[in-house]
């Protein structure tokens, strides 16, 4: 026997050893019974209230016992997909099947690497490309003494492209090293409590191969860089500008600038003044304190009004001031000198 078989050999016999222990166990159930005593606490003050008329404190009780209901619902039939699974579960596989496991992972994936030390088991990827992103090899490693925990795996990326909104998604389905299952999540706990470990390592390469745009934590249409408030076109991390009054990102050509503070903005934080017509962010605008118009600190008078408020109310003043002005006497004739009566004048005088 080789020393590579001898290798994959001892890493069998472990791997189903601690299979063994893991079908020996007692199945792990936790009974919801903290909640199921709230329920029962719940009960007695609905009753107490009831009794005692108190209509209202008996309505809020009944909405928290409602969702005590629902924790407790949730949990039981948590349980009973849980002890039903573990009844449909397959016997684990013989230390030479899983022997023989191993040595087709070699045929299967480019790398295969044991640490017997470490109880772990990995393989490499080829490059996975999806939409023609190209995400780079993967490596999936196991845990074999933690078969039997959540998530008893990792998944790494080796030469890593992550999306350009999260450094940690290097992969539309894994953030940080955590693969999303989804649907895959029963099928990858069936094969590794049966040790078939070929079957896990297929089931898992095959989701990194797949691409659903439902439960991506990154869209591949957004990889590259961030969606623009506005248009929501991509914008590489380059391209990206962010809105001074509330951060969005936004693409070149949709930036727009106050021309009270020079501040860039996004078109939810874009005003127009109602006096100079002129582009203004959220925070120079400002509402007339009388026809309420919005309007920028420019065409804004010290009393807090626009322009046509402000000459209104001036022209207003101006006619109040008129109104209560003293009347002007009138001047009396002034009599004509002595010898410079003209003679119609002297006859009128005359006459009188």
């Amino acid at each position: 026997m080789h020393d590579n078989q001898k290798i994959l050999l001892r890493a069998a016999e472990r791997i189903s050893s601690h299979l063994i222990r893991l079908n020996g166990a007692p199945l792990p159930v936790d009974l919801p019974d903290g909640d199921w005593t709230q329920c029962q606490s719940l009960m007695r003050q609905i009753d107490l209230c009831t009794t005692r008329n108190w209509n209202y404190a008996a309505v809020v009780l009944k909405d928290r016992l409602e969702r005590a209901l629902e924790r407790c619902s949730d949990r039981l039939q948590e349980i009973s997909r849980q002890v039903s699974g573990s009844s449909r579960l397959l016997p684990p596989q013989t230390t030479r099947e899983i022997f023989g496991d191993l040595v087709a992972l070699s045929e299967e994936f480019e790398g295969v690497t044991i640490d017997a030390s470490n109880q772990t088991l990995s393989v490499t990827t080829e490059p996975i490309v999806l939409e023609e992103i190209d995400l780079g090899p993967f490596e999936i490693g196991l845990h074999w003494d933690r078969i039997g925990e959540r998530r008893p795996y990792e998944v790494i990326a080796l030469n890593p492209n992550p999306a350009g909104e999260s450094s940690e998604t290097k992969h539309p389905h894994v953030k940080g090293e955590q693969l999303c299952e989804g649907d895959g999540r029963l099928s990858i706990d069936r094969a590794l409590r049966a040790g078939r470990l070929l079957d896990f390592f297929q089931i898992v390469s095959r989701i990194l191969d797949t691409y659903n745009p439902g439960s991506a934590y990154v869209s591949l249409s957004n990889w590259s860089g961030s969606p623009c408030a506005d248009c929501g076109d991509t914008v590489c991390d380059g391209d990206q500008y962010g809105c001074d009054r509330c951060g969005d990102l936004l693409c070149r050509d949709c930036l727009s600038s106050c021309v009270r503070c020079d501040a860039l903005c996004c078109n939810s934080c874009r005003h127009y003044c109602r006096s100079c017509e002129e582009s203004i962010c959220s925070g120079c605008q400002h509402d007339c304190g009388q026809c309420q118009r919005s309007v920028c600190n420019s065409c804004l008078s010290e009393t807090g009004l626009c322009q046509e408020c402000q000459e209104e109310r001036d022209a207003e003043s101006f006619d109040e001031d008129e109104d209560h002005a003293p009347p002007v006497e009138a001047e009396a004739p002034v009599a004509p000198a002595a010898g410079n009566t003209q003679p119609g004048q002297a006859t009128a005088a005359a006459s009188i």
